[in-house]
């Protein structure tokens, strides 16, 4: 701001300087400075100074009106905080879901690339309700000598080995047609943002950042967990090791792309206000 060239535009500054709710405190501050500001007038009109030379002289001399207004802290009042536009909440939530649920859909892909490499016993592991145990029901009445364990009419040849392929094809496919469709509704979220760029922009600046903090607080964890519980599983020869891996190495993904976005955005908050 321009310093003022006279004692009224001085005390206007002043006061714009000290926006104080409380009209004493300003009226103080505003006559202690005007006070000042003409006696240093009059001395210098006593010295032989001409009245407009003198008037600057003393403002120059006074200091900026900014720096003096910080000299009378209970004058100046911090601005309350101005809520958070609903908007600007829904954008950072459809981001935070569009990164985390578009990870859920990379792991699907992880995890049937990892079904056709390994086997869908590294996959996924047997699960507890399966084709086996339809098929070893004894309701309806089983097929079967007496005293020996029955068989479903419609599962017979009886074949252990490939009813348990089965079982694990089924849930390998059920895993990866929820964690697909996740997936897709990720994108359909990345959708809506790019479809309304300028929707719930009108946001504090550290609110932009809150959808990436939030990712990798999520990513974080799960990359160890997911990680740990998939060597471990490898360790005991148990099936089911791609299930975690697929998932911690989506995790991970997820976390490089958030520290991204976030070192992103700070580097751009060095010049201008970040924008989610």
């Amino acid at each position: 701001m321009t310093t003022p060239r006279t004692i009224a535009g001085y005390l206007d500054a002043l006061l714009f300087e000290l926006r104080t709710r409380d009209p004493g405190v300003a009226r103080r501050v505003l006559g202690e400075a005007e006070d000042h500001l003409r006696e240093a007038v009059a001395a210098r009109l006593a010295a032989g100074e001409p009245p407009d030379i003198a008037e600057e002289a003393a403002i120059a001399a006074f200091g900026e009106p900014h720096a003096l207004a910080r000299a009378y802290p209970a004058a100046v009042v911090t601005p309350e905080p101005e809520p958070v536009p609903l908007a600007a909440l829904a954008r950072q939530f459809t981001l935070f879901a569009g990164l985390v649920l578009t990870t859920v859909g990379i792991s699907g892909l992880l995890l049937l690339a990892m079904g056709e490499v390994g086997g869908t016993g590294f996959a996924v592991s047997q699960p507890v309700v399966n084709v086996t145990a339809y098929c070893m029901s004894h309701d309806p009445a089983p097929v079967g000598v007496a005293g020996e364990t029955g068989v479903r009419p419609e599962c017979l040849p009886l074949d252990l080995d490939r009813l348990t392929r089965t079982d694990r094809q089924h849930a390998l496919l059920e895993a990866v047609t929820l964690r697909v469709g996740l997936g897709l509704a990720g994108i359909a979220c990345f959708a809506i943002l790019r479809l309304y760029p300028h929707w719930g922009r009108s946001a504090p600046a550290g609110l932009a950042l809150a959808a990436p903090f939030a990712a990798a607080a999520v990513a974080l964890p799960l990359v160890g967990a997911s990680f740990y519980l998939g060597m471990d599983r490898d360790a005991k020869s148990v099936d089911g090791a791609g299930w975690y891996y697929s998932a911690g190495i989506a995790s991970l993904l997820l976390l490089v792309a958030a520290a991204a976005r976030i070192a992103r955005s700070v580097r751009a908050g060095r010049t201008t206000n970040p924008t989610a």
